[in-house]
């Protein structure tokens, strides 16, 4: 019997170990899982949607041809999602914050702007790819260690390869910083902002009804 009892408190102590595991570091990587979980609606949503419009041309006398919708657009967000995943998790705030913004711009973007969902979809997409890219450039930037003494080496200079590093670490690191910390995603945001400006008189609520959008295209908005 004690025998019994002590392996339900081992048991137990694992498994509350592990779970304590698991919250840590969903509490660390809390705008990485967030940003994945609206990947995830992206792709039940929006991206659906993007795959069943003209899925298919009208046979006509015997010629055309069915054609299938693909899980392009599906793939495309995974494959975006787990490239941000990576560089979100070398990176740290204000990195993970703003690619949790720009997933959300993505996922609210796509949903309003019906008449430009797929442009919407594939071009932020494209954009947070292009971040990621950066972040980890950033981080190799500040932290890969690089072979000096090679480049002393090369150039016949003791500690020329050391000085070079540095003149070069101080010239970018201040520019890189600047553009991932800010004028990046700023600017994939104000692209997004700058659609829905343009669209404002024909954006439509994600759960209006077929219906209800036909009725308001035919009176035009007017009761």
């Amino acid at each position: 019997m004690d025998a019994v009892i002590q392996w339900l408190q081992d048991t137990g102590i694992v498994m509350l170990n592990g779970l304590l595991t698991v919250l840590y570091f969903v509490w660390e990587q809390g705008p990485t899982v967030v940003s994945l979980a609206i990947a995830a609606m992206v792709m039940v949503w929006p991206d659906r949607s993007v795959q069943k419009v003209a899925g298919h041309r009208p046979r006509r006398r015997q010629r055309g041809a069915v054609v299938k919708a693909t899980p392009l657009a599906m793939l495309a967000t995974a494959a975006t999602a787990a490239i941000w995943a990576v560089a979100s998790y070398l990176s740290r705030a204000p990195v993970t914050l703003w690619g949790t913004a720009l997933w959300l711009g993505l996922l609210v973007g796509s949903l309003v702007l019906v008449q430009e969902r797929e442009n919407v979809l594939w071009t932020h997409k494209g954009m947070i790819v292009g971040y990621a890219a950066l972040a980890v450039l950033l981080r190799l930037l500040f932290q890969n260690p690089v072979d000096v003494q090679g480049w002393s080496d090369l150039m016949g200079i003791d500690q020329g390869g050391e000085m070079l590093w540095s003149s070069v670490r101080q010239s970018l690191a201040p520019w890189a910083a600047v553009i991932v910390w800010g004028m990046y995603p700023v600017f994939s945001l104000g692209v997004l902002g700058q659609r829905l400006y343009i669209n404002r008189l024909r954006l439509i609520s994600p759960f209006t009804s077929v219906r209800q959008v036909i009725a308001n295209v035919r009176t035009r908005g007017e009761n």
